[in-house]
C-alpha cells in the first residue's frame, strides 16, 4: 500500500492503472497531474495526522474576479498525458473532504469534472458539486454543435454531506459518444448508489446511467475546486486514495 493505492503486479495485466497517493509529504502535483490550473490557489502533498493527501486550496480573493479555480488538469503516466479512448472502460477511485459544504453568494462549488477538450460538444459530460450540504452528480447532454455546449444537465444522483467528513467515491465509466453504449456505475462510501432519473428524465433507472460518457474531442478528468464567478470563496479540499483503474 502506497499512498492509500494498492499496486497490481506488473504481470497480472496491461491494462492502464494510475495511483496518485499522493507518495511522499512534499512531493510535486507533476508527477501525477498534467497540469494545475490558479492564480492565487496552491496543491500540496501533506500529512496532516490522517495519512498523506493532495491538500487544494483557494483563498478568497475578492479583488480578482478571475480567480475562481484550483484544479489539476489530466493525469501523467510514463511521463506523458494518458489519453481515454471511445470502447474504454475505467473506474476512478478517491476519498474528499471539505472545509465547507455551504454554497458562497448563492453558488454550488465544482470538485470533480470530466472535462471535454475545446471544440465538443457537452464541455463535461459527468461532473461532481457540492451544493449546500448535498454532493450532486450531473450529467450533461450534448449540444447541437460546440457554440452550443450543455443543452441538459441533468441531476441524476445526489447524497447528503458533512464538512471535515471523508467521503469515498468510486466511479465506474464506460467510454462512449454513443448515447446507448456508455453508461457510469456510482459507488459512495461503499455502497452501490441507484441513480434518480435515466437519460429521458424518466425515474428510477436503477444502477446503471446509459448515457454519452465520451464527448467527440475527448475527456480529462479535473480534480480540485472550480466556482466560476465566485473570487471570494475560499476553500480547502483534500483527497487522498486516488486512482484511475482500467478494467
Amino acid at each position: 500500500m502506497l499512498g492509500g493505492c494498492a499496486y497490481m503486479n506488473a504481470n497480472t495485466s496491461q491494462l492502464f492503472f494510475w495511483c496518485a497517493g499522493p507518495e511522499r509529504v512534499g512531493q510535486s502535483p507533476d508527477d501525477k497531474f498534467y497540469s494545475f490550473e490558479t492564480m492565487s490557489g496552491s496543491l500540496s502533498a501533506v500529512d496532516l495526522g490522517e495519512g498523506l493527501v493532495w491538500r487544494f486550496d483557494k483563498p478568497s480573493t475578492p479583488s480578482d474576479p478571475d480567480d475562481y479555480r484550483c484544479e489539476a488538469n489530466g493525469v501523467v503516466s510514463n511521463a506523458a498525458r494518458h489519453n481515454f479512448f471511445d470502447g474504454e472502460r475505467y473506474t476512478f477511485s478517491w476519498s474528499s473532504k471539505f472545509s465547507s459544504v455551504n454554497n458562497v453568494a448563492g453558488r454550488p462549488f465544482v470538485i470533480f469534472q470530466w472535462k471535454s477538450f475545446s471544440g465538443g460538444h457537452q464541455n463535461y459530460p459527468f461532473l461532481l458539486r457540492v451544493n449546500n450540504g448535498r454532493l450532486e452528480l450531473i450529467h450533461a447532454t450534448p449540444g447541437d454543435n460546440p457554440t452550443n455546449v450543455e443543452k441538459k444537465w441533468l441531476f441524476i444522483w445526489s447524497t447528503p454531506v458533512q464538512a471535515d467528513v471523508w467521503q469515498r467515491i468510486q466511479l465506474a465509466v464506460q467510454l462512449s459518444t454513443d448515447r446507448e453504449l456508455g453508461y457510469l456505475l456510482l459507488n459512495f462510501n461503499g455502497y452501490p448508489q441507484a441513480f434518480a432519473i435515466d437519460q429521458d428524465e424518466a425515474p428510477d433507472p436503477g444502477y446503471i446511467f446509459k448515457c454519452r460518457t465520451l464527448d467527440t474531442t475527448g475527456n480529462t478528468p479535473k480534480w480540485g475546486f472550480y466556482n466560476r464567478g465566485v473570487a471570494e470563496h475560499a476553500l480547502i479540499h483534500q483527497v487522498r486514495g486516488l486512482n484511475i483503474r482500467q478494467s
